[in-house]
């Protein structure tokens, strides 16, 4: 090895500077090349893959990715998107393939005669409710701006009398970035209303935001822009209103207040090139060669391009040199995603209408009205005033207002007549009380000699209320009484059936009857 060494830097020494050149620039491209080769396989670049995936999707294709050694990167939260190492591609779609990690399973009604003939009825209901969400999920996911959705429904118990309750479906929708519009959330509901039969106040559907798209309600979602339109006129009417009656008087002037808007959603997708640029690799490569030798030819040939010589001989330029250089750079992107859903006011009219007796100060009026709907002549907003004789407002023969007579105070109420009003209404809700107190004492009063005496307990016969059986009338009107007295008559007479029928009540009819059997 020692002598191959020595011999070949003998070869190089000896050699002219032009071959030397040639093999330093080899040797700078050989370590170029694997320098950037070092370079690209620390820091790869990265092609985009798959995106749109939920997290379990997501689990399933870094875990497939991982096993087959394939670099990759992922962005941060749902939904994912996987860059994977330029070149790799086909080595990461066959991981993905042989793994089944992007398989979406079997969707929808099932067609195919492979149920299982020994799962039970509820879970063959489980399923065929499951396939069916799964249809309606599919025919959700037909809008453009649905990327996915889910379908839940909760189908309640059958009764046995009576009718049965509507279930309840709770939907979730994953959108592609913007909120649907009043029409979009109301045919999604319509869809789903129909599908599982159930009224509107039934269905929720939501988007991944949280936001809600269907509640069953229509109150005008259809005709969202008009209501807003709608709202402000009446707020910024009746505000502007109550301030002119506060300082001029009621019926003195009529306002009226519309505004334009727009309700342009707009959606800005910009991919602006960044400035700064990164190297990726670089290669550096020259060469050398002589120039030709001119000799001979014709007499004064030579003079005559290259001028008299010196001296006659052939004649040698220096080499040439030639350098080649490539470089290859990438430059950053950067994405951005604007969307703008705010409602713009485009103009303003006013309608001012002003009492004859006011029109004096029809400029300030004018001036107040514009100041408190915030009028800008820039945008073109408008204000029409007029004065006229306003219709609700009392003048006398003249024309001139009639100032309204001055509202009397009413009189202040007499302490002492509602502090006797006050004591003689408790007074007598004091004598009633008394009253009924003491009826109700000379009633139980009487049930209880009348419970004492002999006729009650020896009665013949043991039927209260009989004619002529000792019975005391008002005893009659007292149930309990009665009962009692039955239940004395009947201890005397049939004491077995007594503790049968006690028996009863203690350990409930049905026990009973299966003992008895």
């Amino acid at each position: 090895m020692k002598q191959s060494l020595a011999n070949l830097w003998t070869l190089l020494s000896q050699s002219s500077a032009a071959t030397r050149l040639a093999i330093a620039a080899g040797v700078f491209l050989a370590i170029v090349v694997a320098g950037a080769s070092m370079y690209r396989s620390a820091n790869p670049h990265m092609e985009f893959f798959v995106g749109d995936l939920d997290n379990a999707s997501f689990a399933r294709a870094t875990k497939a990715l991982s096993q087959s050694g394939v670099r990759f990167e992922t962005s941060v939260g749902a939904p994912y998107t996987i860059w994977v190492e330029s070149g790799r591609k086909y080595d990461a779609h066959n991981a993905i393939a042989q793994a089944g990690a992007l398989d979406a399973g079997t969707l929808g009604i099932d067609t195919s005669d492979g149920s299982n003939p020994w799962a039970s009825s509820i879970e063959r209901k489980q399923v065929a409710d499951a396939r069916y969400w799964q249809e309606v999920e599919r025919q959700l996911n037909q809008l453009h701006w649905v990327r996915a959705s889910k379908v839940l429904a909760k189908m309640p118990t059958n009764r046995v009398l009576g009718r049965a309750p509507h279930p309840t479906v709770s939907v979730m929708l994953t959108t592609n970035g913007m909120r649907p519009t009043p029409e979009q959330g109301l045919n999604v509901g319509n869809i789903v209303r129909a599908a599982f039969n159930v009224p509107e106040e039934n269905i929720t559907i939501l988007d991944q935001n949280g936001h809600m798209i269907f509640d069953g309600q229509r109150d005008d979602r259809l005709d969202e822009s008009l209501a807003y339109e709608r709202n402000f006129n009446d707020d910024l009417t009746r505000t502007v209103q109550t301030l002119l009656d506060d300082i001029y008087g009621p019926n003195l002037t009529r306002v009226a207040v519309r505004g334009e808007w727009s309700f342009v959603k707009s959606e800005t997708v910009g991919n602006n090139l960044q400035p700064d640029k990164r190297l990726i690799s670089k290669s550096t490569m020259k060469s050398s060669q002589p120039s030709p030798v001119m000799e001979g030819g014709p007499a004064g040939l030579e003079e005559s391009f290259l001028g008299p010589t010196a001296a006659s001989g052939p004649v040698q330029s220096d080499p040439a040199t030639k350098t080649e250089i490539d470089e290859n750079y990438n430059y950053g992107t950067q994405t951005t995603h604007v969307v703008e859903d705010t409602p713009v006011l485009k103009r303003l009219s006013v309608s001012l209408a002003l009492d004859a007796s006011l029109q004096e100060q029809a400029s300030a009026i004018a001036d107040q009205v514009k100041a408190a709907v915030g009028f800008s002549e820039q945008r073109g907003d408008f204000l029409a005033a007029h004065t006229t004789a306003l219709n609700g407002v009392e003048r006398d023969e003249e024309g001139n207002i009639v100032a309204p007579a001055p509202i009397e105070a009413a009189p202040a109420p007499n302490p002492m007549m509602g502090l006797l009003v006050e004591r003689g209404i408790e007074l007598a809700a004091l004598l009633i009380f008394m009253f009924l107190l003491a009826r109700s004492f000379k009633v139980s009063k009487k049930q209880l000699q009348t419970a004492g005496s002999p006729s009650f307990s020896g009665a013949p016969g043991g039927i209260p209320g009989a004619a002529g059986k000792g019975v005391d009338p008002e005893m009659e009107e007292d149930p309990s009484a009665m009962a009692r007295m039955h239940v004395e008559k009947l201890l005397e007479t049939d004491p077995d059936r007594v503790s049968s029928l006690l028996t009863r009540w203690a350990m409930g009819e049905d026990f009973y009857a299966k003992n008895q059997s």
